[in-house]
């Protein structure tokens, strides 16, 4: 038996080399999709359109034959897909409502019976199955074997699978096999942990060694993906590797792995490349999917803690190494892209992986600009920010990275730029900071928490504070909050504080809005406060949560921007006169009203009558097309 670093290590590649080497790619294709030699098609593989299905190929795909002639295997390939689109939609993210992403991709696996084993249906997601999977994933259950065994489905009126509780209110248009008699789900192989130095210093290694102009590494892609922590299992490896670990399993599998949308670039590059060692006949990939859409997802890895026969160790390596090579071999030459492409083939299962979905408007807008041609590499660090002008110089509590004794420092403080910065957390009345003696160049790469004091036995501390420090892994890890938390060396899983770091003092009024800085009282060194506060971070892991929270943050705002390049591309030039004249923040405001999905209609801002220094703020969402319509999904008859 092989295990999973064997693997690896047979492939000859480290499993952070291909993580960075993949960024490198990914962060130089710009997230676009590469052009792919176009695989053959046969009678076996779906690339037929629902109803449903959006025409976003980069190359056309084959009619589908009509049912009567279709054979035994297409169906089959059809329905895996289908069951996968339904087991991906309609499931939110409990933090962030409506916002679906790539943790509900589902893919799934057809175990053929035999004399002593019913037929099974294997599922996996990328992110494991949650409560409303399992539940659905029994009714259908249930559902197949009672239209297996009658060849007949309830009334709709009684027909549970769409008006019961846990109904099925999404469209599906999978035909129905009439042997079902089990469906059964993959244990989720969990996300790995990953040296967050070591894979950094890879990428700019390897950056290097491809000789990347130095500019590519400070784009937002890049920084999205060197400060990820994790590096990911998709679902369709998670199938992959089941099948591969159980060898009955594997010798009964249907040569299809169905997914509920296309998959990646390094997914299919695997797929395409786990070809078995065979005595005669044609060699051919063990097992086929969808069209991929060419993107690179470069956070991927293999399952851990796995063991797999050395035959199916032996394919398995041998795919991660075409992988691995084929990403170098596209950054050694200029990189071949292609127009925008779909990544689900189900428009209501369309989504960003940060969040923040693209819909059909979106999609032809970027098409459209992506027929353009690649984008240029813009040279040079991003641009400097001009703060406004100085209001006041305030003492602030200093937290020395060199674990020197704590004390007050003078700090300036300035009004914000004019223009607004993605890079400033800073909003509406508030002062900047300005912390370029501590900090240098990457001052901006800070993040703040809000702390309120109240009732203290000193009551000189009772107050507002800000808790600043910076996120850039360049910096020196802060000596003063390890002895705060009572370590001596970080974890290098873990997010940590770097450079110095700072407490200041402000206030805010609550009617006018009106914020002001003062000095920090030097009581906030006693009384263990700050020990306090810095273990508790550490021990609710309060850092990665607030990347999760940035990350969806960012993302809105990309969504947001997006929608504004749309709305003002659609603008006729006279609008676009009238939008100039228009108060600062307009085309904003059209973004977030007029947007064709998630738009809000209407909002109001009223007092608050149990306290008189609060606010109510209500907002309405506009109803989606199919929301309006009163859609509530198909009729079993409709099947």
């Amino acid at each position: 038996m092989a295990s999973m670093r064997t693997i690896w290590h047979a492939a000859g590649v480290d499993v952070l080399d291909f993580a960075a080497t993949a960024t490198i790619l990914a962060v130089k294709a710009k997230q676009r999709s590469l052009a792919t030699v176009e695989q053959p098609h046969d009678e076996a593989s779906d690339d037929s359109d629902s109803d449903f299905d959006e025409v976003d190929d980069w190359a056309a795909s084959k009619q589908a034959a009509p049912l009567t002639t279709t054979s035994r295997d297409a169906l089959i390939n059809k329905f895996l897909d289908r069951l996968g689109e339904l087991f991906s939609r309609e499931k939110s993210s409990r933090k962030h409502g409506g916002q679906q992403g790539s943790k509900y991709v589902a893919a799934l696996g057809w175990i053929r019976p035999s004399t002593t084993s019913p037929l099974t249906i294997i599922l996996a997601k990328n992110e494991g199955l949650d409560d409303p999977d399992l539940r659905m994933r029994s009714q259908l259950q249930l559902w197949l074997r009672t239209v297996s065994l009658t060849g007949q489905y309830p009334r709709f009126a009684s027909d549970l699978i769409w008006t019961g509780d846990n109904g099925l209110v999404v469209y599906s248009r999978g035909r129905l096999w009439y042997h079902i008699s089990q469906i059964t789900h993959l244990d989720h192989y969990g996300a790995m942990d990953i040296n967050l130095n070591r894979f950094r210093k890879n990428v700019q290694r390897l950056a290097r060694e491809f000789r990347l102009p130095k500019c590519v590494l400070k784009s937002k892609t890049a920084h999205k993906y060197m400060r990820a922590t994790r590096l990911h299992v998709h679902a369709e490896v998670q199938v992959l590797v089941s099948l591969a670990t159980n060898v009955d399993w594997h010798q009964r599998a249907h040569r299809y792995i169905g997914i509920s949308k296309k998959p990646c670039f390094l997914c299919d590059q695997i797929l395409q490349n786990y070809i078995m060692l065979s005595m005669q006949g044609a060699r051919e990939p063990a097992f086929k999917a969808r069209q991929t859409h060419g993107k690179i997802y470069p956070l991927w890895t293999l399952p851990r803690n796995n063991s797999v026969p050395n035959v199916v160790g032996i394919a398995m390596a041998t795919a991660v190494n075409h992988a691995y090579y084929h990403v170098q071999r596209h950054l050694q030459h200029e990189v071949a892209l292609r127009p925008a492409i779909a990544e689900s083939s189900a428009s209501i299962t369309e989504r960003t992986s940060m969040g923040g979905g693209f819909t059909t408007i979106r999609k032809q807008h970027l098409e459209s600009r992506h027929l353009q041609g690649p984008s240029k590499v813009v040279q040079g660090r991003e641009d400097p920010i001009i703060l406004g002008r100085n209001i006041k110089t305030v003492r602030v509590a200093l937290l020395p990275a060199d674990g020197s004794p704590p004390k007050l420092v003078p700090i300036d403080f300035h009004a914000l730029p004019e223009k607004s910065d993605r890079r400033l957390p800073q909003c509406g009345n508030d002062y900047v900071p300005n912390f370029h003696h501590y900090w240098g160049e990457c001052q901006f790469e800070r993040r703040f928490r809000i702390l309120s004091l109240k009732r203290q036995v000193n009551e000189e501390l009772d107050g507002e504070y800000r808790l600043y420090w910076n996120e850039n892994y360049e910096l020196p890890e802060d000596e003063s909050v390890k002895v705060l938390i009572g370590i001596e060396k970080a974890n290098l899983a873990r997010r940590f504080w770097y450079g110095d770091a700072f407490v200041v003092r402000f206030s805010e009024q609550p009617t006018t809005f009106g914020y002001d800085v003062q000095d920090t009282p030097l009581a906030i060194f006693e009384g263990g406060f700050l020990k306090n506060l810095f273990q508790n971070m550490w021990e609710t892991q309060f850092l990665e949560e607030k990347l999760a929270d940035n990350c969806h943050f960012e993302a809105h705002k990309e969504k947001i921007e997006a929608d504004k390049d749309i709305i003002f591309e659609r603008m006729t030039p006279v609008e676009q006169a009238v939008l100039s004249r228009m108060p600062p923040g307009t085309l904003e405001y059209l973004a977030i009203v007029a947007c064709d999905d998630g738009a809000i209609g209407d909002s109001s801002i009223v007092d608050n009558p149990d306290d008189p220094s609060m606010k109510i703020i209500t907002t309405l969402q506009r109803r989606t097309a199919l929301e309006s319509l009163d859609w509530h999904g198909f009729h079993s008859s409709q099947l």
